[in-house]
């Protein structure tokens, strides 16, 4: 069980390469509509890498104990994020403003055509991918490991089959609550409680977990992501 959320429509998603080539295209997205709005003479500031790799939803590629022991999963970071309007400097309700950025042929959607277009192309190779994740996570050793997970939080007050489900509960518990009341900061002591329970229990599984995911996307075949990688070097030439 990978720290990251595995996403098989890129087998490698998830790995630090992944998710600073996502920052990076992200970045290139948030120039090109910065470019395009100052062409209609609107200001739009790109956003800092910390910031995107906070939109994109992808941790750091390694989760240190001080890290985890001072913002948990990130989760009251990232509601209070969205509650503080006056952090985003985009956020501009000018009609026009809003028809540059946001409408049918705005900015927003021009810059990302490349990305729909990469979308687009990889859409047949769909019903492969998720062939491929459901035999990774159907592996005994896979779901071994995740049952060791799941024994070793609950040990430690916290019933779950998975992180996801983990951080799941946790989001669910966090949109009933109010920031600034005494529930709120007890409930970010157990959210700290929690990300630091997962990643003392993800030490070893997570050992096992990811030779079994190489084992899987050595055996993807060459042939198909060849083929992928072909439709997308096409898709964005065209």
């Amino acid at each position: 069980m990978a720290y990251y959320d595995l996403h098989f429509g890129n087998p490698f998603e998830g790995t630090a390469e992944s998710t600073s080539s996502a920052t990076r295209f992200e970045r290139e997205v948030q120039s090109a509509i910065s470019a395009c709005m100052k062409s209609q003479g609107f200001t739009y500031v790109v956003p800092s890498d910390e910031d995107i790799r906070a939109g994109l939803y992808a941790p750091p590629e390694t989760a240190n104990r001080e890290q985890v022991a001072e913002s948990g999963f990130g989760l009251t970071d990232i509601s209070e994020a969205a509650a503080d309007s006056s952090s985003d400097p985009n956020l501009n309700e000018d009609p026009g403003f809003q028809a540059a950025l946001f409408g049918t042929e705005g900015c927003n959607a021009a810059a990302r055509g490349e990305q729909r277009a990469v979308e687009s192309a990889m859409a047949p190779f769909d019903a492969q991918f998720a062939s491929f994740a459901e035999q990774y996570i159907a592996d005994d050793r896979v779901q071994e490991a995740e049952a060791n997970w799941s024994d070793c939080v609950a040990e430690r007050g916290f019933t779950a089959d998975s992180r996801e489900v983990l951080i799941s509960q946790l989001s669910g518990e966090l949109s009933a609550l109010t920031s600034g009341t005494p529930e709120y900061e007890s409930f970010r002591q157990r959210e700290v409680q929690a990300a630091l329970a997962d990643l003392d229990c993800s030490a070893s599984t997570d050992a096992v977990t990811d030779v079994v995911l190489v084992e899987y996307i050595d055996s993807f075949n060459e042939a198909r992501r060849a083929a992928a990688l072909e439709a997308i070097e096409s898709a964005l030439s065209s």
